[in-house]
């Protein structure tokens, strides 16, 4: 069975403990061969330039139209996140703000982590590769890491 980390989860585990942990878990339940996949942002990028923001989107819906940003405030490998979400319409505008923390999830605490859990298998997909707009991470564990796992 595979199994799945997508859309910039993993960042949200703040310590490379909690991180090992999840991704223990997650392995724990992989098949022999079987596949762990991660998405998630570039934080080895991220971390160089430390945006504030990003870019609003913008969508239209039957009665009006959303947009979506976020404001970042960084200290030091760790963001606070700030989403917006304005809704336009009849009669007027709502505002909600939601609040979170992130840890800047770089490649080798990643790998780390992965190769903790026994997977050996990493392969670092990139956004021109993919067309998808995260990095995806794929992780497997060799037939004979398994077996030593259910000794």
């Amino acid at each position: 069975m595979p199994s799945l980390a997508a859309d910039n989860a993993l960042p949200h585990l703040l310590s490379q403990a909690d991180l090992e942990q999840a991704i223990a878990a997650m392995a724990a339940h992989l098949a022999p061969h079987g596949v762990l996949a991660v998405t998630l942002r570039d934080y080895d990028h991220l971390l160089l330039t430390r945006p504030a923001t990003q870019a609003p989107a913008f969508f239209a819906e039957h009665t009006g139209y959303r947009i979506v940003h976020q404001v970042w405030h960084w200290e030091d490998t760790e963001y606070a996140v700030h989403l917006y979400i304005t809704r336009a319409g009849s009669p007027g505008c709502t505002v909600q703000h939601f609040h979170s923390r992130y840890r800047a999830l770089i490649r080798c605490d990643l790998n780390s982590a992965l190769q903790s859990a026994g997977l050996t298998h990493i392969d670092w997909l990139e956004e021109q590769a993919t067309g998808f707009y995260q990095p995806i991470v794929i992780a497997s564990r060799s037939a004979l890491a398994a077996s030593q796992l259910q000794v």
